[in-house]
């Protein structure tokens, strides 16, 4: 199974594309951020929208990073969508952090081998995810 970690801004740039190979997007944005928009193409199959800081602290003495809420969404996605595309693309504000490391997550959990995150010195994996 394929998993691509980019950035906002390449995810809608890539939805553009109309021949591009069927996809699902999970779509990370900063808490009450602007939404990524994406081109209504047929080949997007389907999207995931989930909100969290990409911090490993406590903000105003909350947690407001990923939950387990939304890891088990991001599950729930990939099991329902896996048959149905070539890849899944992950994006964050930057394509760096929390983007990595779903992408990392999902890349072992999935493919046994989450090294096309960890051994690219691009990637900084939001080790919460």
């Amino acid at each position: 199974m394929k998993f691509c970690a980019i950035s906002k801004p390449a995810a809608e740039e890539y939805s553009k594309i109309q021949d591009i190979p069927d996809c699902a997007i999970i779509s990370i944005t900063d808490p009450n951020g602007f939404p990524a928009e994406f081109a209504e193409i047929p080949h997007i199959k389907d999207v995931l929208r989930l909100e969290f800081h990409d911090t490993d602290r406590k903000i105003d003495d909350r947690d407001i990073v990923i939950t387990e809420e939304d890891a088990k969404n991001i599950i729930d996605f990939v099991e329902r969508n896996k048959d149905s595309v070539y890849e899944f693309i992950v994006h964050c504000e930057g394509g760096v952090s929390r983007s990595a490391g779903v992408c990392a997550a999902l890349m072992k959990a999935y493919n046994n081998d989450d090294s096309l995150i960890f051994d690219n010195p691009f990637y900084h994996p939001n080790m919460l995810c």
